[in-house]
C-alpha cells in the first residue's frame, strides 16, 4: 500500500519534473522584504521586528558582523507529552538545543508553554499539526481530513487529499491560522513555522504555509531532502524520490522569496542509526556544507517507554535526549564553521544584507 501511495505521487509530479529544472535552493541570506499587513484578520507584524521575548539575541543590524554559517539545533513536538517537554528544557539548559516548534493542539501543550515563559531564549515556533489530535476546525473533518471524534488522519491521507480537493486545501488554510491563532492566545509569539511530519513537503500545504509565512515576515522551515543521505532499501530510495519531487514542485513558486534554512539534517539522514549517538555522529551531518543556514532537526524525549501510542521512533528520541543533555554541540558546530542560533537569526540576517 505504502508503494501504491508512492506510486500516485510519482505519476502526479513526474511530468512537472521534466517539465523544468530542479529549483535552486536560496542562498545564505534566504530572505524577502516583508509584504506588510496580515490579510485575513490576524496581526500585522513590523518589517524587521524581532519576536517577543526574542531581545536577548545579539544585534546584527547594518554594520555588524553577519555569520556565514549558522545552525539551528530544532526540536519538533514541544507539547506532545511530559517526556519530550522535559527533554526539550533540559536540552536547552544544557547549550544544545537553540530553538523548539509547539504542537498547540497537543495533551501537553499548557505544560510546555509554561515551560516556554521560563526559557526566553528558546526560539519556539509553530508546529503545524495535521495528522496526530483533534484539529482546531471543522472544516478538515468535512472535507474527510480528519475525523470528528478520532481526530485527525494519517499523514499519507492527508497529502492526497490536499492534491486531490479544493475544498481540502481551503481547510488546511484555515486550519493553520486558527493554530497560529491559539499561540497567540497562548501568549506566544512564533519565531518561525513548520509542520508535523513534514506534511507541507506537500505542493498545497508548502502554499499554505508560505502564504501565511510572507504575510506575516515569519521565516519558514524548508524540508529539503539531504542529498549526502544514504539510503539502502528499494522502498526508501523510493519514498526520497517521492518527496524531492514533491517539495521541488512546492518550493518553485516561492523561491528567493521566503526566509528559511538552505539545509536539513537528522540522524534520520545517517546510513545507520546506532543503538548510543556521539560526536562523530554529528560531525558528519555538519561536515563540508557550504555557507548558509542549517537546521539540525531533534526529537528528544526521555523515555522511549512513554513515546509508545504517540510515535514510532521513541528509541531514538531517547538516544538523542541522552546524546543533547551532555553534549557540547556549540563547540562541535564550532569546528565546523557554524555560529548556534534560531530562526529568529535569519530575519535578523536578512535585515544585515538588506542594510
Amino acid at each position: 500500500m505504502a508503494l501504491l501511495a508512492e506510486g500516485y505521487v510519482l505519476r502526479r509530479l513526474l511530468p512537472l519534473a521534466r517539465r523544468s529544472r530542479r529549483v535552486p535552493r536560496p542562498g545564505p541570506e534566504c530572505g524577502a522584504p516583508a509584504l506588510g499587513a496580515l490579510l485575513g484578520g490576524l496581526p500585522a507584524r513590523r518589517p524587521g521586528a524581532r519576536p517577543a521575548g526574542m531581545d536577548h539575541l545579539p544585534a546584527q543590524g547594518a554594520g555588524a558582523p553577519v555569520a556565514m554559517k549558522l545552525l539551528i539545533v530544532n526540536a519538533d513536538d514541544f507539547g506532545l507529552n511530559t517526556s519530550v517537554n522535559e527533554a526539550i528544557a533540559e536540552c536547552h539548559r544544557a547549550g544544545n538545543l537553540t530553538s523548539t516548534t509547539l504542537m498547540v493542539n497537543a495533551p501537553a501543550t499548557a505544560e510546555a508553554v509554561d515551560m516556554a515563559r521560563a526559557m526566553p531564549e528558546l526560539g519556539v515556533g509553530l508546529h503545524f499539526n495535521l495528522t496526530q489530535g483533534m484539529p482546531l476546525t471543522a472544516g478538515l473533518a468535512h472535507c474527510g481530513l480528519a475525523d470528528a471524534r478520532r481526530g485527525s488522519h494519517d499523514r499519507r491521507r492527508v497529502i492526497l487529499g490536499a492534491l486531490a480537493k479544493p475544498a481540502a486545501r481551503a481547510a488546511i488554510r484555515e486550519e493553520l491560522r486558527a493554530q497560529y491563532q491559539r499561540m497567540l492566545d497562548l501568549g506566544l509569539e512564533p519565531t518561525h513555522i513548520d509542520s508535523h511530519q513534514h506534511v507541507h513537503g506537500a505542493p498545497p500545504i508548502f502554499a499554505a504555509m508560505a502564504e501565511l509565512c510572507l504575510e506575516l515576515d515569519l521565516p519558514m522551515r524548508v524540508p529539503w531532502a539531504d542529498a549526502r543521505s544514504g539510503e539502502r532499501s528499494l522502498a526508501r530510495r523510493l519514498r526520497r524520490t517521492a518527496l524531492r519531487l514533491l517539495l521541488d514542485s512546492a518550493v518553485r513558486p516561492w523561491a528567493d522569496r521566503l526566509r528559511c534554512n538552505t539545509a536539513l539534517a537528522s540522524v534520520f539522514d545517517l546510513s545507520e542509526l546506532p543503538p548510543a549517538l556521539s560526536d562523530t555522529d554529528y560531525a558528519r551531518l555538519l561536515a563540508d556544507r557550504p555557507d548558509g543556514v542549517l537546521e539540525l532537526m531533534v526529537h528528544p524525549a526521555r523515555s522511549e517507554q512513554a513515546m509508545q501510542g504517540a510515535t514510532r521512533i521513541g528509541a531514538v528520541s531517547e538516544a538523542e535526549w541522552r546524546y543533547l543533555r551532555n553534549a557540547n554541540l556549540p563547540a562541535l558546530a564550532a569546528t565546523h564553521g557554524y555560529t548556534l542560533g534560531n530562526y529568529a537569526h535569519i530575519q535578523l540576517r536578512a535585515a544585515a544584507g538588506a542594510g
